[in-house]
């Protein structure tokens, strides 16, 4: 638990509550497929909190990777234990079409910052689902593990203190429970979130696609203005101001007189 757990009135709720630690949430992240965090999700032994973080990272890893079997499963289980997002979830889970349903699983992203494809160790983001975090802890950061870096003072950098990110330190654990199926499986998956990059990046590449499939789907002005925020209030590297203004570019040319062009007055370019 933070330190501040007895002075701090937020993190006193937390208190006395079974939590995830750094080998657990290694192992949820990197070495279990998304059959398994759906299982782990609907089963009564794990308290309800760790069961909701669970679901809604099965969720969104698989919309990210497009598993329609895994994704409806998490869906249906997130729909109880994370009741804020229900009309989101219920548009991927009636969706007809893989386009509607990328689409859906989309938006939902874009319009909860608190959705990311990984579960935190200890309490995790406490900022609410659909509420941007001040200190840029939304949606999910490069998940590619970097060498460990040093600041000037021969301390390990912020980036390398993030326990919480898949950073392979080390052979990962022996889990004696999975099929050789299952490992594959997990590494496959791992390897594709890992090849996606940071999630600004991502959210906007994916939007622009859907734009180009679909432009006059009502909901794509805001998701633009949203993909065009998370460069703002995300993690972002060298690449994500080119993806800032094409964003930006496309919303002011193809929706100039929309409400969300005239809420979208800059693009950013600071990493």
């Amino acid at each position: 638990m933070p330190i501040e757990i007895k002075t701090d009135d937020e993190l006193k709720l937390w208190a006395g509550r079974a939590l995830l630690d750094v080998d657990s949430t290694k192992v949820l992240n990197q070495q279990l497929p998304l059959p398994l965090l759906n299982q782990a999700a609907s089963s009564n032994v794990l308290p309800e909190h760790v069961r909701r973080q669970i679901a809604l990272a099965a969720w969104t890893r698989a919309v990210i990777l497009d598993d329609v079997e895994s994704g409806k499963a998490a869906a249906s289980t997130a729909l109880v234990l994370a009741p804020e997002i229900k009309t989101y979830l219920t548009a991927y889970q009636s969706a007809k079409t893989r386009d509607d349903r990328l689409a859906a699983g989309l938006y939902a992203i874009l319009k909860f910052p608190g959705l990311k494809p990984y579960v935190d160790s200890s309490t995790g983001r406490l900022t609410p689902l659909a509420e941007r975090d001040i200190y840029r802890d939304n949606w999910w950061c490069d998940l590619t593990p970097s060498p460990n870096t040093e600041s000037e003072s021969g301390e390990a950098t912020e980036d390398t203190q993030d326990k919480n990110l898949p950073v392979e330190d080390g052979l990962p654990l022996s889990l004696d429970f999975l099929s050789s199926t299952q490992v594959s499986a997990a590494s496959r998956e791992h390897s594709q979130l890992l090849a996606l990059g940071t999630a600004p990046n991502y959210l906007a590449r994916a939007t622009i696609a859907w734009a180009n499939r679909t432009p006059t789907d009502p909901r794509i002005p805001e998701a633009l203005h949203l993909v065009v925020l998370s460069t703002r209030y995300g993690c972002t590297d060298t690449e994500s101001p080119k993806w800032s203004k094409a964003a930006f570019d496309l919303l002011h040319k193809r929706y100039p007189g929309s409400e969300w062009a005239k809420k979208t007055p800059y693009w950013f370019k600071d990493v």
